[in-house]
């Protein structure tokens, strides 16, 4: 019995999956609600900095506001804890529904890889 239970849910699970999925233009539309979300409040943080981050290379200069604009979008994707730390539980649980399937497994491998590091 209980084997029927864990079968079905692991058919569920699938089946979540494919239907809670993002597109790559939906994900990239929500990148830009978010970026629009926290730039407002850090107009410091230069727009080749944000281009920069956005195609995964971090500026050369890290000032304050960039990591205050960094924990904002973190918030926005809801991978803080309570204390505003990043949770490897949550991200790895967001990660499924505002990553594209595509990107699930280098995004886990990144996510995992920095948990490792206690970043």
């Amino acid at each position: 019995m209980r084997k029927v239970y864990f079968i079905n849910f692991l058919i569920l699970s699938c089946l979540v999956n494919e239907i809670y999925s993002i597109t790559m233009d939906q994900f990239m539309k929500s990148l830009d609600m978010m970026r629009n979300g926290c730039t407002v409040k850090f107009p410091k943080v230069p727009v080749e900095d944000l281009d920069k981050f956005r195609s995964g290379v971090l500026p050369d200069n890290i000032t304050k506001d960039f990591k205050c604009y960094t924990k904002c979008v973190a918030q926005l994707g809801g991978v803080l804890t309570k204390k505003g730390e990043i949770s490897v539980q949550k991200s790895l649980a967001q990660m499924l529904i505002i990553i594209p399937k595509e990107m699930h497994e280098t995004t886990g491998a990144a996510i995992n890889a920095c948990s490792e590091k206690n970043l």
